[in-house]
């Protein structure tokens, strides 16, 4: 909304525009000249559309969607945004499309659930290997002590 371009103020203008688009008063020939430059309506799906590209790219490279929280990628705070969009998660106000397009990522909306679905996971991989699931109590799977969960699972019934 600040932007000055030349000693315009063209971060107001443009989001005079988005108001007046919005509000049904922007006229056909201006909506399609500013679309022809490329306006972009809703800056926030800018951010939401690069979060989640760079959650796939997470995804892809570390084999899970659970970015920490502190987790930079490519200069943009990947693992803050995935907090926003779980807390927006909780609160109910993050749009329904949006929810699906983050669970297509692999996204866990509680650490807990994946925590759980991680072990889980580990365990299928152990029992295909294996032929069994008696996993003995100092096993390790892929740095998870896999052994003491499934000991805290059975002590938990």
């Amino acid at each position: 909304q600040q932007h000055v371009e030349q000693g315009f103020a063209l971060g107001t203008w443009v989001g005079t525009q988005r108001s007046a688009r919005r509000c049904g008063m922007l006229n056909a020939k201006r909506h399609a000249q500013l679309e022809r430059v490329g306006i972009v309506w809703y800056p926030r799906d800018l951010a939401f559309n690069r979060g989640l590209q760079l959650l796939l790219a997470y995804r892809d490279r570390e084999g899970h969607s659970d970015a920490p929280w502190k987790h930079i990628e490519q200069g943009f705070r990947l693992g803050s945004w995935l907090e926003k969009q779980r807390c927006a998660y909780r609160r109910g106000t993050l749009h329904a499309d949006r929810q699906v397009q983050l669970e297509r990522t692999g996204v866990v909306w509680s650490q807990q659930d994946f925590a759980v679905n991680r072990a889980l996971k580990l365990l299928l991989a152990y029992k295909y290997r294996e032929g069994h699931s008696v996993v003995p109590l100092r096993h390790v799977e892929q740095g998870f002590t896999l052994g003491q969960w499934l000991c805290r699972q059975r002590h938990a019934k």
